[in-house]
């Protein structure tokens, strides 16, 4: 890591540490009322579908939040890390130590997704000098750029809400943006022990089952609400099967886990018209709207303009 480098991301904790947070949660429920919302959510919804079509190895990986939430610590050990430090940067050590509050975060569950992310080439793990039994896990050129899909998919559906000073290219398009990104949503969570999952108890539900945060993303992004307030949505078995390698039997069973939580229920029996309950599609829609308010929170406040190369 250079001086420069180093000097920027200290400037960027620092922003951390001035901003308050607590707005985060009315800005997502305004954004959930905005008139706009609705095409702006079908886009915001697209954000892992692009990045995993036709990457069946990635919808593996991706398939659980909690390995997504670990390659955003590795991004984050490596781009902060002490170059004094020959043990310092992403290593299995200090993902088990930062991910400690994490239930699953055992050392054999973080070896094994280390391993996968290494097979899907988002991480290179590189002999430790001073230790050539350790190794030290760097990101990838195409995770980075996985990454950087991703976030152009959330800043172009904010741009369609309330436009930017800056195209949306601008905004991504910046060498370390992914990495800065990464930097802020983790010292967010560090400063001020804000996350937007445990406000939403329906999403939480449904991290459980492999696939399930992404099957409910498809449902809540072709969501419509009928005159009688009736919440419908369509289960697309072939495109979800096809692009992220998954079973239908098993889309099927993380439908039928959601229906004995009595979350949904088919509209037609034998269908594949979902019928959601209100306050469990209100539940992630306000979560999907509050993401946005997050990442468009940490654009305006957080990331600078000029970002250390």
């Amino acid at each position: 890591m250079t001086v420069q480098r180093a000097a920027g991301w200290a400037e960027l904790r620092a922003r951390v540490a001035s901003v308050d947070p607590s707005e985060i949660l009315p800005a997502g429920v305004a954004i959930r009322n905005h008139p706009t919302f609705f095409p702006a959510l079908a886009h915001y919804t697209k954000t892992v579908f692009p990045i995993m079509e036709n990457q069946v190895r990635d919808g593996k990986i991706l398939c659980q939040l909690s390995r997504f939430s670990a390659l955003c610590f590795v991004i984050y050990l490596d781009e902060t890390a002490d170059p004094g430090d020959p043990r310092g940067g992403a290593t299995a050590t200090r993902l088990k130590e930062i991910l400690a509050q994490a239930p699953y975060a055992t050392k054999s569950w973080i070896r094994s997704a280390l391993r996968a992310f290494e097979h899907a080439d988002m991480v290179e793990a590189i002999p430790m000098e001073a230790d050539r039994r350790m190794r030290r896990y760097k990101p990838t050129p195409r995770l980075i750029e996985i990454g950087r899909t991703g976030l152009l998919t959330i800043v172009e559906a904010l741009h369609q809400l309330e436009p930017f000073d800056r195209t949306p290219e601008e905004i991504v398009g910046q060498p370390k943006v992914v990495e800065a990104h990464a930097i802020a949503l983790i010292e967010l969570l560090m400063q001020h022990g804000f996350s937007t999952l445990p406000h939403f108890p329906h999403v939480l539900e449904m991290l459980s089952p492999d696939y399930g945060h992404l099957i409910c993303s498809k449902l809540i992004g072709g969501i419509r609400i009928t005159l009688e307030g009736e919440y419908l949505s369509d289960v697309p078995f072939g495109e979800l099967s096809e692009r992220f390698g998954v079973s239908r039997a098993h889309i099927r069973n993380v439908l039928s886990y959601a229906a004995e939580q009595g979350k949904l229920e088919h509209a037609v029996r034998g269908g594949h018209t979902i019928r959601l309950d209100p306050a469990f599609a209100e539940n992630w829609l306000t979560y999907a709207a509050t993401d946005l308010a997050l990442h468009r929170f940490v654009i305006e406040n957080i990331v600078p303009e000029r970002l250390p190369a």
